[in-house]
């Protein structure tokens, strides 16, 4: 009974450590380059919800796989740009045809500016751009996200 315990627990703690980011405490970049616009992508650590990845796209390109409570930072060009999440896997849930959809959000980029987006699993729209000052606030505390392993370097 003791080792069925003792396993239970163990198998909870690496789920939840397999689905949060291991990376930094949240760390401002710094300058942003005069030429480029910086972004910050993140999620909100929730509870409910630390099983489901959402793949990160800007104009149609993976950026990240984004975990739980995780922060990415992205350099973009000036112009218009999108930035979509859909959904990569979901253990808990059978609304997959709603969920698997892709979300975008279309932003007109000025060099020189700082973006916040929230990726948001409980919304109808899973990506949404948040004031400065909220997403600073909201961003404080996160881990960066683990860059992406291309499929050559993953054995795909």
């Amino acid at each position: 009974m003791r080792k069925i315990l003792v396993s239970t627990v163990l198998l909870f703690i690496f789920q939840a450590c397999s689905s949060t980011p291991g990376g930094p405490v949240f760390a401002p970049y710094g300058p942003v380059p005069n030429d480029k616009a910086l972004f910050y992508v993140y999620r909100q650590e929730v509870f409910k919800d630390r099983r489901v990845l959402f793949e990160v796209l800007v104009n149609g390109e993976l950026v990240a796989d984004m975990m739980n409570g995780g922060y990415i930072t992205y350099l973009a060009e000036p112009g218009k740009i999108e930035i979509s999440t859909r959904l990569k896997k979901d253990l808990m849930t059978s609304m997959e045809s709603f969920l698997t959809a892709e979300q975008a959000a279309v932003i007109e980029v000025e060099a020189g500016r700082t973006y916040y987006m929230r990726i948001n699993y409980v919304d109808k729209k899973h990506i949404l751009p948040v004031p400065a000052e909220t997403g600073l606030q909201e961003i404080s505390g996160l881990h960066l996200n683990p860059p992406l392993v291309p499929a050559a370097a993953a054995g795909q």
